[in-house]
């Protein structure tokens, strides 16, 4: 339960959302209470000492939009953010408007110069905003070379009369030639269409700029799926990234562009939906082999070993069992898990936690232990929920 120590200066509802008076100034404690247990804090109100709009100056291109945001300074020098419940004016609509959350839009034909004024309490603050036209546009890259079939995100930032730069990839119109080359999207994202070189371009207005795309059509030699061995928990979700290997060398991330495949959709799903292509989803106990295909080319298989719960120590085995090695010898342990199906299904060592109680005895990762002084120490095994142990024994025959 919450409650305020002076109800006239402030108020506080059920979700602890502070409430002050219009002219509030003072401090009040706030009190949260749970049963015999309670917290406090003391709130100060102090009315604000300036306003500070950021940013105080900023040129817009005609027909674009800037946003403004207003803090109070307060009597101790802190800042409070009140953007949302200011009241804000221009002074030259003709050149440029204000919304009541302080968004700027530029007059698509009028340049020059407004005063932006926001007000609190009587008290303002103020931004100078010019309107300016667009002299040219850069791009970046101003040259790049893509794969056939992929894609490529360039920007372009407009170069201002008044020597200003504006970000205008979002509103600049794009465009590839020949289009049987590149395609563009409005947002500046390329398309490589097929083997040779375009000319991208970006305009606004009068202005314009361009870059150069080459692409190219190397044959993908192989695929390459990371991680190459997973286990999840019944449920989860895990990310897998495919890396085309092509013949000159070169290597790139085609996880958004390949094809995805899973041997056993009731075991584990794998997302071919953009924005989310590789993320794989564990849906019962059981193994499945992930696969990625780009351009004709096929990866290896990735195994995932899907975990259910509820899996006890006791459904867990590590061989050998009890091994015996001499300092200096190693000894490579296998786990496997019996569900309560009767199936059993393999982990990888790598992908699990191995530890060693006495690490004087014997080291141990990725499931290799290695003797280094005779005794004995506990090998444990853990993926998730799951955990295993064995004994070895480090001795001189």
């Amino acid at each position: 339960m919450w409650s305020s120590g002076d109800p006239d200066l402030a108020t506080v509802n059920a979700e602890g959302v502070v409430n002050s008076a219009a002219s509030s100034t003072g401090s009040t404690l706030i009190t949260a209470t749970s049963g015999s247990v309670t917290g406090s804090t003391l709130l100060t109100f102090s009315p604000p000492q300036a306003i500070q709009v950021t940013p105080a100056n900023a040129t817009l291109a005609p027909g674009t939009t800037g946003q403004l945001s207003a803090a109070a300074v307060l009597q101790n020098s802190s800042q409070q953010d009140l953007t949302g419940v200011m009241t804000w004016e221009s002074s030259d609509p003709g050149v440029a408007t204000v919304s009541g959350t302080g968004l700027v839009s530029a007059a698509a034909t009028t340049t020059g110069t407004t005063t932006v004024t926001a007000t609190f309490s009587g008290i303002t603050g103020t931004a100078q905003i010019s309107s300016s036209e667009v002299r040219s546009i850069r791009i970046t890259p101003d040259r790049a070379t893509l794969v056939r079939g992929t894609t490529r995100n360039f920007t372009a930032r407009g170069i201002l009369s008044n020597n200003a730069e504006q970000d205008l990839t979002t509103e600049a119109t794009w465009n590839a030639s020949p289009s049987g080359i590149a395609g563009m999207d409005g947002n500046g994202l390329a398309l490589a269409v097929s083997p040779g070189t375009a000319l991208i371009t970006a305009s606004f207005g009068a202005a314009s700029g361009s870059a150069l795309l080459t692409v190219t059509e190397p044959s993908l030699v192989s695929i390459k799926i990371t991680p190459v061995n997973q286990s999840i928990n019944q449920g989860e979700t895990r990310l897998f990234l495919a890396t085309g290997i092509f013949s000159d060398g070169s290597s790139q991330n085609i996880t958004d562009d390949a094809a995805w495949a899973t041997s056993d959709a009731a075991i584990a799903t794998v997302s071919n939906a953009a924005g989310t292509k590789g993320l794989v989803q564990g849906l019962a106990a059981g193994t499945a082999r992930i696969n990625a295909s780009f351009s004709g080319v096929t990866s290896d298989d990735a195994l995932v070993t899907v975990v259910p719960p509820g899996i006890t120590t006791g459904s867990i085995s590590i061989t050998p069992a009890n091994p015996r090695i001499r300092p200096g010898e190693t000894v490579q342990f296998s786990v496997t898990a019996l569900f309560p199906d009767g199936t059993v299904i393999g982990f990888v060592p790598g992908n699990c936690i191995w530890t060693s109680s006495n690490g004087s005895v014997a080291f141990v990762a990725q499931g290799l232990a290695t003797g280094l002084g005779m005794g004995t120490t506990i090998i444990t095994f853990t993926s998730g929920t799951m955990t295993g142990s064995t004994v070895l024994t480090v001795t001189s025959f």
